[in-house]
């Protein structure tokens, strides 16, 4: 590529010029600091104005030859900074228009600002010698007498000319100041409008009332948007018993109807959903999807499938058309998929198995795109949704979710988007944060007028409490620590345990005193287990997003040392086997996007590094050796029943029939194993089964007990298997901040 020829000239382009000569910018006058990288591509953009600059060009133009640089993320750094810099856009550019796979196009017409050179003393001097001569020369001749016409002409164009510049300097002036960008929206006042600290997320709104689900029940609730107490919709579905979670969707346009998650399918990885009158009862199935939103007319529903594939529905008959065939492309369960007020887009959150960003789709299932494709690329960002005006869009950010799982309420800061299209006046170049703070926001819903956004605040806490078998009661234990996960060791003198929600691996004396810390970012330990000699600890680790790594870390403190590095597989939920010599875990292709694949168990033998398969023709994860060294234990990806694996008949057999059956753990004796259950028709609380008769009895109640966790709850034995549960000791309300536009 050419070397820019203008180096040695001024060039103007909109309310900009440049001078190479001095590598200045400016802007209306007023200087903007720029790096050299960016200074210099602008340069090679305006030189080839209107052509498209290949991105292989910008980097000769750039980087010597033999110049080690992780080019494209320099680059992409670089024209970001350069867009910035002239209050610019990807999405909309004023000036550098992105061409997908090829490069960079200026789209503005650039001028050159050469001055015209006038000689010293040429002009005013001259004229004062002309009319001193006058005064007593003869009467001018016919050529003096065209002279003067022509002087004076030239002097009536020279002031014409002069006005003419006044005009343009008052015109650019006054384009420059209807030019200008518009004031950034803020958050000016925040309202607690709930006060019962229930885990609850907000839906949807028909202007007068929320509509909300609850995280740990199965049941949809509503409020008046100025604050109360939260009635219940009577909602009866069909199978409603097969539900883990009886989830809200969406709020149609009109507020009359909801769309409502019902019986989640663990094998399809996807839900009914349904259509529900909002005072309840009235039901019509409409498919089995990951995701469901309205459309702004609330004539159609937008459905998204697990794999990311994109349906439109009618709302009142079963038509239904696919619009866009994902392949996978945005990992297992994508989902938030939200319709902009005028029709014409859908944007919704990749899937768990991706970092999460938002994507934009046309109506009609064409021109898909990455949202902000260029904007600060190392924080996720998800579940956004337009005022109804559209001239915003909110959404959460923030490292806290890559924190959760795609099934969780997701929690972060809000951030806005302004899309405001008012005459001259441009639009904020890049999102902006609305609540800077220490408390985490729940997706943010905007009210009907567009004057406030409702969202979930919460402030993340735990305190471990253990049932006193005596009393009946759950009581505060090692000093109501935030924590999750506890193990305690083989001879009962130290505790593992995982901090909530910091995710910290800790070891401590059994009371809970001398703590060492054990791991650091960015692992993120959870489920730990004592080696059966008391030397090491295993993990899960799901630092990366998509996956999940088992460690192994010396119990007295060290350097964490992964499992099975060269497999790429996701490995997780490991359990020792009782002479500590092999590792049963779960191997999860759910994580890496392989649906296809079986979830299943497998043994990994210490000695020789070999990994066996333990056969089956159910999908299990979750497997928990016994202390005697007889079984394994496993649940089958429905949760409907507990499984047991006889490693000297090598067969497995049914432990347990019907219900959920969450986070078992065997007793010490391995007489009976203990676990968790919710809904299905049982009280909530702590149950054990006896492993010889499959005889189920209720441990101890957890009705009323508000629980948290990083799976939003867990449950574990102490040393004398009493029951400990993570209470829920932070704080979560749902509050209404009004958005002032400015």
């Amino acid at each position: 590529m050419a070397t820019p020829a203008h180096t040695t000239q001024t060039l103007r382009f909109g309310e900009f010029e440049i001078d190479a000569r001095t590598g200045e910018l400016c802007r209306a006058g007023i200087p903007i600091k720029l790096r050299e990288q960016c200074f210099r591509i602008l340069l090679v953009l305006l030189e080839h104005s209107g052509q498209v600059v290949a991105r292989d060009d910008l980097r000769k133009a750039l980087w010597p030859a033999d110049t080690f640089v992780d080019f494209d993320h320099s680059l992409n750094a670089a024209v970001m900074k350069l867009r910035e810099a002239l209050g610019d856009t990807a999405d909309k550019p004023l000036y550098i228009e992105t061409i997908p796979k090829r490069g960079y196009r200026f789209i503005v017409p650039v001028v050159s600002a050469l001055e015209p050179q006038v000689e010293a003393g040429v002009g005013v001097a001259e004229g004062t010698e002309n009319q001193i001569g006058q005064r007593h020369a003869a009467p001018p001749s016919a050529g003096e007498q065209q002279a003067k016409r022509r002087k004076s002409l030239l002097g009536k164009l020279t002031m014409a000319a002069a006005v003419s510049v006044c005009v343009l300097v008052v015109l650019a002036g006054g384009y420059r100041y209807l030019r200008r960008p518009l004031l950034p929206p803020r958050i000016t006042d925040y309202v607690q409008i709930t006060n019962d600290g229930i885990n609850k997320d907000i839906a949807g709104t028909d202007g007068s009332r929320l509509f909300v689900s609850f995280s740990q029940s199965l049941a949809i609730g509503r409020m008046a948007v100025s604050g109360g107490p939260v009635s219940l919709v009577p909602i009866d579905l069909p199978n409603r018993e097969g539900a883990v979670v009886l989830n809200l969707v969406d709020v149609s346009p009109d507020g009359s109807q909801l769309l409502v998650r019902g019986v989640w399918d663990e094998l399809e990885r996807m839900s009914q959903i349904w259509v529900v009158g909002s005072e309840g009862y009235q039901a019509r199935l409409v498919s089995s999807a990951a995701d469901a939103a309205w459309s702004p007319d609330g004539k159609s529903i937008v459905l998204m499938s697990r794999e990311g594939d994109i349906y439109i529905s009618s709302a009142v008959s079963q038509e239904t058309k696919r619009i866009f065939k994902s392949s996978g492309r945005f990992g297992i369960h994508p989902g938030h998929i939200r319709w902009s007020p005028d029709g014409k887009t859908i944007r919704f959150t990749s899937g768990y198995t991706t970092v999460d960003t938002i994507w934009e789709i046309a109506a009609d299932g064409s021109n898909l795109h990455r949202l902000l494709p260029e904007w600060n690329a190392s924080m996720p960002y998800c579940c956004g949704r337009w005022t109804p005006d559209g001239a915003f869009y909110v959404f959460l950010a923030g490292k806290t979710l890559s924190e959760t799982y795609w099934y969780m309420s997701r929690t972060a800061q809000i951030w806005i988007l302004d899309e405001r299209s008012e005459g001259l006046r441009r639009p904020l170049a890049h999102p902006i944060q609305l609540t800077p703070g220490p408390m985490r926001w729940g997706e943010p819903v905007p009210s009907r007028d567009g004057q406030k956004i409702y969202a979930r605040g919460a402030t993340m806490r735990g305190e471990l409490i253990r049932f006193n078998g005596s009393s009946k009661l759950w009581q505060v234990h090692l000093g109501g620590i935030s924590a999750e996960g506890i193990e305690f060791s083989p001879d009962g003198k130290y505790v593992a345990y995982v901090s909530y929600p910091e995710r910290i691996l800790w070891r401590a004396n059994r009371d809970g005193s001398g703590r060492i810390q054990l791991t650091d970012r960015p692992l993120t330990p959870m489920l730990p287990h004592w080696s059966p000699d008391g030397s090491q600890i295993l993990f899960t680790d799901s630092a990366h997003v998509g996956s999940a790594a088992l460690y192994l870390v010396p119990s007295h403190g060290g350097a964490p040392r992964r499992l099975m590095e060269s497999d790429e597989g996701s490995h997780e939920d490991g359990t020792w086997s009782p002479d500590g010599k092999e590792i049963a875990f779960c191997s999860n292709p759910w994580r890496l996007g392989h649906t296809e694949k079986k979830v299943e168990i497998k043994i990994l033998n210490l000695v020789s590094n070999v990994v066996t398969s333990i056969p089956s023709d159910r999908q299990l994860y979750s497997p928990r050796w016994s202390p005697d060294g007889r079984y394994i234990l496993a649940k089958p990806i429905d949760k409907q029943n507990l499984k047991l694996f006889e490693l000297a008949k090598q067969r497995w057999k049914t432990l347990s029939r019907g219900g959920n059956s969450e986070w078992p753990v065997w007793s010490h004796d391995s007489r009976y194993v203990y676990f968790h259950r919710m809904g299905a028709g049982d009280p909530e609380g702590i149950y054990r089964i006896a492993v010889a008769t499959g005889q189920r009895e209720l441990v101890a109640e957890s009705v009323g007990v508000r629980e948290t966790g990083i799976f939003g709850q867990w449950f574990g034995l102490d040393q004398d298997d009493a029951p400990l549960l993570l209470r829920d000791a932070g704080s979560n309300e749902l509050y209404a901040l009004t958005l002032e536009r400015r």
